[in-house]
């Protein structure tokens, strides 16, 4: 049997009697056009559409009314306005997700994070619990509780560094009703088992809406700021280990560093740690850095590291009590707080005998002339 194929309107007719086979066949070629507003600017790849996304109502799958194309519109770009207003829930969500993707990308975080943050945001969102705060303020409190949820946390002062327009104090006061929020699910759910908080909590564990140890410790930014110092494994699960003696001590009884910021308790631990290094290798340990270089990483003022580290030298110094026997000895702890004096020059801890100190290293002595007469000639 002869058979024609006419592609063009797609038959299959028998040549020798006209016969038409089949019709209207079903063209299993690819087709490139995605029918949107940018398919004018040139061929899209892409025949499968936007991913589903989960956190819109419609899971970003509904209907929209484009644009015209040349310009031309009318009664068209009034029912795409009229269109868009009808869901101010997805729209919110759609400013939700920029907003948190540019801030996540600055703060180099990972798509998990993101994703943590926006199912926060919805969750907020939905219940309204944080109605009337700037929205930036509510993103970078959502970052800040995702972050923490990943094991990734960041410092209030990190997420104010990429969002300036938002404050510490506003970030802080989100986070609070968002703790509260979470809370008053946790204990609607315990009331149902018949359980009390501690036991819902315990039941959640690391479910997302878990609000055990939600608020940013130590311990959590020790390994990264280590890190950022460029210093070695060993030292770092030291200082880590250190770091949770210092926080179970913090638990039993009152220290008096408890009220100070994470980060500073972070980089007071992680300074002690490698003085102890210093002292246990003096050939071979790492150069001992400065409080300005732990202030940079840190993000504070590097008095407030000195004063931190001051209030712990007699628990680091202790044997058994922050630091452990396999980490250092009695004999290297007996030497800590003077290798601690002398590793702050001149004057101590007592800062107005530090500056005195260090003006007079930088006063020219008697006789000798300043480099401004010398340069002025005067000098002989």
């Amino acid at each position: 049997m002869d058979t024609l194929y006419a592609p063009v309107g797609a038959l299959r007719q028998e040549r020798a009697c006209g016969l038409v086979a089949e019709a209207h066949i079903i063209d299993e070629r690819s087709e490139w056009r995605t029918f949107g507003d940018k398919e004018k600017e040139g061929d899209d790849p892409s025949r499968v559409g936007g991913a589903q996304n989960p956190f819109m109502n419609d899971g970003g799958l509904s209907t929209g009314i484009g644009k015209l194309p040349g310009g031309a519109g009318g009664q068209y770009n009034t029912l795409m306005r009229l269109h868009n207003r009808q869901n101010v829930s997805d729209r919110a969500m759609q400013t939700a997700s920029r907003e948190v993707a540019t801030t996540c990308e600055r703060l180099r975080m990972t798509d998990a994070v993101r994703n943590s943050a926006l199912e926060i945001y919805k969750d907020v969102h939905d219940n309204k619990a944080l109605k009337g705060r700037a929205l930036k303020a509510v993103y970078a409190a959502c970052i800040f509780v995702a972050a923490k949820r990943e094991n990734t946390p960041r410092t209030f002062k990190e997420i104010c560094a990429v969002m300036p327009d938002v404050s510490k104090v506003d970030i802080g006061r989100c986070f609070t009703a968002i703790d509260r929020m979470y809370k008053k699910h946790l204990q609607m759910k315990a009331m149902h088992q018949g359980k009390d908080l501690a036991g819902a909590v315990a039941l959640e564990g690391a479910r997302p809406n878990a609000t055990a140890g939600m608020a940013t410790q130590a311990t959590d930014l020790i390994k990264r700021f280590m890190s950022k110092l460029g210093l070695e494994q060993k030292v770092s699960l030291m200082a880590h280990r250190v770091g949770l003696k210092a926080a179970e001590l913090a638990a039993a009884e009152a220290v008096p560093w408890a009220s100070r910021d994470p980060a500073t308790q972070a980089c007071a631990l992680i300074y002690g740690v490698l003085l102890i290094q210093k002292l246990r290798f003096p050939d071979t340990a790492d150069e001992l850095p400065d409080f300005q270089r732990l202030a940079d990483v840190g993000g504070m003022a590097p008095s407030t590291i000195r004063d931190g580290f001051r209030q712990m030298l007699p628990y680091l110094a202790t044997p058994g009590k922050l630091v452990a026997d396999k980490d250092a000895g009695a004999d290297i702890l007996a030497r800590l707080e003077d290798a601690a004096a002398e590793s702050l020059g001149p004057g101590g801890w007592d800062a107005k005998a530090r500056k005195k100190a260090a003006t007079k290293a930088t006063r020219p002595a008697a006789g000798v002339p300043s480099g401004s007469a010398a340069a002025a000639g005067f000098g002989r």
